[in-house]
């Protein structure tokens, strides 16, 4: 039972293999269905005094610390990353070689000469591939184990091999120049393959495993995403889908098969791209030019100007009388006259 971690509560049975939450668990010891467990489930939430239990004050505490074992896997990761070398000259570069990969570097890809394997109990020459979290801290670290002719060692089963903890965390591989687009990757051979194929402008983040996809944080990604899945690792399942969806709500996403890898791939970047010309294009019939702009606004201000103007030099211009002003101004100099004559008359 993991009484600490993120999977607290959780339970495996070494000898019969079976594992799972309490739900399983209480279905596993009473011996009853998947119905009856829950409401067994919810009657002990209800009535903890009838079960003799009670609350730990201590749960959000444990939620949140890393089992002792797991802290002494990731500590182990670490001293194998910190005792680590650079690819070049190494049997890793021989490894990368012959599979067309030609001077292949990335900082969290590593090799490591002597790498424990509790497989045949034996030390073993290993590519080291760092799994860090946000902060770039190693949490965990994928092995695979090689010969000394550059060879993955065939003489192990189990061979990559994870030792840490690789859930919700990643490998940012590379970062390259385009702001628009991610590759995702759940191999590390193939994550050199892209990387050499698209000549490095593309970000590529690489996971340990299908499932680990659905855990990355958008913020790592671009607009575009193309999600390259690898042999052992294409079996995504509809609820992998929804969650992959999901989580990156908002994005272009594409999967690629291993099959025609790099050329899919290629074909994925040259459509988004494509949308992207045209959708520019759009935007610029749809809006006027800077130069349009500037040449309306120029135009509207030197109206105001002259209109300003025109205003200013009505106030110094001398005005003419009307017609009607000069009729009314003689009539005003004729009628003393004629009141005069009027009164001679009257006489």
């Amino acid at each position: 039972m993991t009484l600490t971690g993120e999977h607290r509560g959780y339970f495996k049975d070494y000898t019969t293999g079976e594992k799972g939450s309490l739900i399983n668990l209480i279905m596993s010891h009473k011996d009853i269905t998947y119905k009856e467990a829950m409401k067994e489930a919810h009657d002990m939430l209800n009535e903890p005094n009838k079960y003799q239990l009670e609350e730990n004050r201590h749960h959000e505490k444990l939620i949140n610390t890393t089992p002792r074992h797991i802290s002494q896997f990731e500590q182990i990761a670490k001293e194998y990353v910190q005792t680590s070398q650079p690819l070049t000259g190494t049997l890793v570069e021989t490894y990368l070689n012959k599979q067309g990969i030609t001077q292949p570097h990335s900082e969290h890809v590593r090799f490591h000469q002597s790498v424990y394997s509790s497989e045949d109990k034996q030390f073993h020459p290993a590519m080291i591939t760092n799994i860090h979290n946000k902060e770039g801290e190693t949490k965990a670290i994928e092995l695979t184990y090689l010969d000394f002719e550059g060879n993955k060692d065939s003489t192990l089963e189990i061979n990559p091999r994870t030792l840490g903890t690789k859930s919700k965390q990643i490998t940012n591989f590379h970062q390259g120049e385009n702001l628009n687009t991610t590759i995702i990757s759940t191999s590390i051979e193939n994550s050199f393959a892209i990387k050499q194929a698209q000549q490095g402008h593309y970000d590529i983040v690489n996971v340990n495993h299908k499932n680990d996809i659905q855990n990355i944080s958008p913020d790592e990604l671009r607009q575009h995403v193309v999600i390259a899945l690898s042999q052992g690792n294409t079996d995504l399942n509809p609820n992998n889908i929804e969650k992959i969806m999901e989580n990156f709500a908002g994005r272009e996403v594409q999967f690629v098969a291993p099959d025609n890898l790099l050329d899919d791939i290629k074909a994925c970047i040259d459509k988004y791209e494509r949308q992207e010309l045209d959708d520019k294009q759009v935007f610029n019939q749809d809006t006027p030019s800077n130069v349009e702009f500037n040449n309306k606004e120029e135009a509207i201000i030197s109206q105001h100007h002259q209109d300003q103007d025109s205003k200013a030099l009505e106030q110094f211009e001398p005005k003419e009388p009307s017609k009607q002003q000069e009729m009314d101004l003689d009539n005003k100099q004729h009628d003393p006259m004629e009141r005069e004559i009027e009164r001679e008359l009257e006489r």
